[in-house]
């Protein structure tokens, strides 16, 4: 069995209301066994208590990377920067592992990333931000995100700018809607450019595929066609210099410097013999599905 990465769930809330939101689209209730109290008690103290299910954790933890998986993203049902303290908390585990994990990435919509912020991250491990935005254009984006506070609207070329004067790697995740579509191909990649991007995954949106699902309805009325992603794919491969691939056959190019990837399976629905990623969710356990419980490992 090959596991290309670990994806960590950190317990967070979000003031999004992003209309594809796939947290939204599941109805299995999410158990948090890692509460607050037992986090603190570790970054003040170092204590771990008897009853306490961070050793589960940890344990599922080490045992991936004792696998030799290197790399490791820390996503979330909500929006991962609204709880810091799990980041920290994740980061001093790491230090303690046989193997730490060193390639190390957040994906965020941005929310809470600044200069006094960053500096955390990078404590904690942190080498690569992944921006996940809907437009490329900050008002396009707020309106497709919607955020319920106005302290949480995201300036992207601000959080881009800190990303990268404090020196870390910028990775842009498109979500693929009609947004995007009406720029051109050159058009995106001079402004991933003019942000600073150091590689970008352009994503088609996923669908549960029932009908009955306002996030599916969303989905069904706003991607982007398969047209376009036939059109993406082949300017990809014609501008772009075949870099490498990754073991499940995903190639990554190359242009205008920035590594680029097509992702149609961002939520890892292809049944094969090797893992792209396992998940690691805050009741403890690991599973190789985000949306299906059965995928339990241990």
């Amino acid at each position: 069995m090959k596991i290309q990465s670990l994806s960590i769930l950190v317990p967070a809330p979000c003031t999004n209301r992003c209309p594809f939101c796939v947290s939204r689209m599941n109805t299995n209730i999410q158990i948090n066994c890692l509460p607050k109290s037992h986090i603190y008690d570790f970054l003040e103290r170092g204590e771990i208590k008897e009853y306490s299910n961070i050793k589960a954790w940890m344990e599922r933890l080490e045992y991936v990377s004792n696998l030799d998986v290197h790399s490791l993203m820390l996503t979330s049902t909500g929006e991962a920067m609204l709880n810091l303290d799990f980041i920290r908390f994740f980061g001093k585990i790491n230090r303690k592992l046989n193997k730490p994990f060193k390639f190390i990435e957040l994906q965020t919509s941005g929310i809470n990333i600044n200069d006094n912020t960053i500096p955390v991250l990078m404590k904690s491990g942190v080498k690569t931000i992944s921006l996940s935005v809907s437009s490329l254009d900050s008002r396009e984006n707020r309106e497709c995100n919607n955020p319920d506070e106005r302290r949480h609207v995201v300036n992207i070329d601000e959080v881009c700018d800190s990303i990268k004067s404090n020196g870390m790697n910028l990775r842009m995740s498109i979500n693929l809607n009609k947004m995007v579509e009406e720029m051109s191909f050159p058009e995106i990649f001079h402004r991933l450019v003019e942000l600073g991007a150091n590689q970008v995954i352009f994503r088609k949106l996923y669908s549960s595929g029932n009908p009955e699902l306002e996030q599916n309805k969303w989905i069904k009325e706003n991607t982007v066609s398969d047209n376009y992603l036939t059109k993406l794919s082949n300017y990809i491969t014609t501008r772009g210099v075949i870099i490498d691939k990754n073991f499940l056959g995903i190639p990554r190019y190359g242009i205008n410097g920035i590594s680029t990837v097509l992702d149609e399976d961002c939520m890892n629905q292809q049944v094969a013999d090797n893992y792209r990623y396992l998940i690691l969710k805050p009741d403890c356990h690991l599973y190789t599905k985000w949306q299906e419980p059965a995928s339990l490992l241990f």
